[in-house]
Order: C-alpha cells, then structure tokens, then sequence
C-alpha cells in the first residue's frame, strides 16, 4: 500500500473501513488494560492507584512524543506496515505481563508497547483521512473517533468479566495477534483497488484544491492556523476526559460503602457508552449543523462541561446516581469536543499533513494522560476526590482561553480556504 494511494469504489472503502475500526477498537482496549484493572488491583492491594497509574503514566509519557514522530512516518511510509508493526509488538507486550506480574517487569513492558505503538494511531488517521474514497473521508473521521469510547467500554466489561486482573492481558495477547493476521490479510485485499492519487486533489467537501506538499512550511501552517493553541486544549480537555473515564469506577467505589469495585466498574461502562452517545449527538446537531467553526463548537462544549464537573465534585454527599449522571454528561460533552478536533485534523489534508497533525494531536493527548494517570491520581492519594475536581474545572476554564485566543488566528485559515 503506497502512501499516495486511494480507494474509490465506495464498498470496498467501507468494508476496509470497518475493518480497522475494529481494530482500532481493540487496540484501545489493550491499551486501557491497567485502567480498567485499577479498581480490582486496589481492592486486592496488589498496587498502590499511585503505582498503577504510575504505570500508565510511563507509557503515555513514552508514547506521546513518540506520535509526533509517528505523525511523520505516516506521511511518509506504508500505515499498513507501521500498523502490523504495532500490532505485533503489543501482543508481545501483553504475553509477557500476563506471565510476569513483577511490578519493575511491568513498568519496562508497558514502556516497550508504548515505543512500538509510536506510528499505529497517525496510520490508522492517515489510512482514514486519505486512502479511502473520498466522500467516506468524512463518515471516517467521526467514525473513528467512536472507536476510542467503544475501546474503553470493552476494556471495562472486560474488567467486570474476569476473574482475575491478570487475565485482561491474555485476552489482549491474543486478540492482537489474530488483529495482526486479519489486517494484514485486509490490506492486501484493499490493495487491488487502489490507485494513484492525483497531484491535485479536490476535496469534494470543501471543494478545495490540495496544496502541493513541498510547497507549505508545516511550522508556518500550524503556527498561523492556531493549530498549537488547539492542540493544548486537547490536553486540557483529555486530562479531564481521561479522569472521568477512568478513575470514576475507584471514586465511586472509595465516595460510597454499597459500591464494590464490580459495581463500580459496571457503573463506569455507562460512563464510558455516553461519549459515544455524546460524538453521535454532536455529529448530528452540534458540527457542523450548528456551527460551522470548530473553534466556536469546541468553545461552546467546554463550557456547557464545566457545571456537571462542579457538581461532581461533591461526590459522596449527593446521591451516587447524581454523581453518575454528570459523569456521564460530562463524558458525552467531551467526547464530542474530541470530535471536533479530529475534524481540524483532517482539515490538513489538504496540505498532506494530516497524519503529522493527527500525531501531535495525539501526542498532546497521551501526554495529558500521563499527567492524569500519575499526577491526577497523586493528587486523589494526597488531597481527595473533591480537590482533584476543582482543579478539573480550573483546567476546562485555562483550555477556554486557548480557544479564545485561537479563534482569530483559525477564521483567518477558513477565510483562506
């Protein structure tokens, strides 16, 4: 499959499509295998939140830079081997840690499924945003975005199901090994349909000419776009995404003496389902039906975010299905915003920089996850729930202002387009 490849038979682009959806979905359930298990490696005392989350910290801490790099491979290099490449690597990754649980083998494991990982996600995007028909590009991209929330809700009936913590990272060694044989056999099908992209394409949805890469400064492009602004907001919001996501289960179960880690985990399934609910509600109605801008849309969601944390914060004196309904709304809201940004992401296409705006992007993100998995939860250990919350808002309030200021540097981008 050659970077500069496309398909243009509708079906087979859909049928592809789905196929590194799943993927895709499993994957992030590998991923969110220790996040998932937190409640039960706590309960049981085997871990400290802190060392969990210490574990997850490191392997976003590795993994984010390492997208930005990805973002460049992907631009440059087949994503179907960058992805197999993953693939593999992770299945290794689990197997071991399923067969070791010694918590220094784990740190080193988990680091390496992070270094490998480097290039998956910007070639996933770049497959998305590019190498399918043209008018599937944008069905793709919200799509896509769906198949994190479905990941995580796998991980977590995952958690609920087992037996045993250690028995999510079997389940994951297999399953990626079999998504290893299934992708490759995928790609080489999709591979027979496509052909050789034009020098200059036209987006059929903005019916814009693609710009000629060599001729477009990347640093220029994303510092006049506010392209940087809009990447710390991605931060912002992950840190909050990713707290509510994944330490709600824990909250709940240490907030009230009827909920057990089970109970939690359960509860933190509906959760994670509402930020489906949310990107299919804000696909419909909110981008671009209500607003065109993305920066105007990201704005007005983040604020509409903000009551729900607030009121979460005073978990274990209101009732608990208070406490999961705003959990759930806050999940929804900002699930949508990462919609959105998504959709900036792709607008990059057109200058052949999708991939590396996806990998920064995503490299932001996995950074504020390793901010929230250990400092978060540092905070949780030391301070409470109530305090972590507050800050929560404080971070929702600063990623605000980072629209504000992107606004006008991202009209002047739309006037240009």
């Amino acid at each position: 499959m050659g970077v500069r490849m496309h398909l243009e038979n509708k079906k087979v682009s859909s049928m592809y499509f789905w196929i590194i959806w799943l993927m895709y979905a499993l994957v992030y359930m590998t991923k969110n295998c220790y996040s998932a298990a937190m409640a039960s490696i706590v309960s049981e005392g085997i871990l400290t939140k802190s060392q969990t989350g210490l574990i997850t910290a490191l392997f976003y801490g590795v993994y984010g830079p390492l997208q930005i790099l990805g973002g460049i491979y992907a631009d440059k290099y087949n994503p179907g081997k960058l992805i197999k490449i993953g693939l593999i690597g992770a299945g290794i990754a689990n197997a071991i840690i399923f067969f070791n649980q010694n918590y220094y083998v784990m740190l080193i494991v988990w680091t390496f499924n992070a270094i490998i990982q480097f290039a998956l996600y910007p070639a996933v995007f770049k497959i998305v945003s590019s190498h399918l028909e043209s008018e599937y590009r944008v069905k793709g991209v919200f799509y896509i975005t769906l198949s994190n929330t479905m990941g995580m809700v796998l991980a977590y009936l995952m958690a609920a199901i087992v037996s045993k913590w250690v028995y999510n990272f079997a389940v994951s060694a297999a399953v990626l090994f079999m998504l290893t044989i299934v992708f490759h056999l995928a790609c080489k099908w999709a591979e027979k349909y496509m052909v050789p992209d034009n020098q200059i394409q036209e987006d059929k949805r903005t019916q814009i000419p693609r710009q000629p890469v060599s001729e477009i400064s990347t640093w220029s492009l994303f510092l006049k776009s506010g392209f940087f602004f809009l990447i710390a907001v991605t931060a912002l919001r992950m840190i909050v995404s990713n707290c509510v996501q994944t330490l709600s289960a824990t909250m709940l179960m240490e907030s009230y003496d009827k909920i057990t880690s089970s109970v939690g985990n359960v509860l933190n399934i509906f959760i994670v389902v509402s930020g489906v609910v949310g990107t299919t509600l804000v696909n419909r109605y909110v981008y671009p039906r209500m607003f065109r801008n993305e920066v105007v849309a990201t704005l007005y969601l983040l604020a509409i975010a903000i009551p729900p944390v607030i009121i979460a914060s005073f978990v274990g004196k209101v009732p608990v299905f208070v406490v999961v309904f705003c959990l759930c709304l806050i999940s929804a809201i900002l699930s949508g915003a990462g919609l959105v940004m998504s959709h900036c992401c792709a607008t990059y296409a057109k200058y052949g920089k999708n991939g590396l705006a996806s990998g920064v992007n995503n490299a932001l993100a996995s950074i504020a996850i390793t901010i929230q998995s250990y400092g978060l939860v540092t905070v949780v250990d030391y301070a409470g729930w109530k305090i972590a919350y507050i800050l929560l808002v404080i971070l929702l309030l600063i990623a605000e202002l980072c629209l504000i200021l992107s606004l006008p540097l991202w009209n002047k981008l739309k006037k240009i387009n």
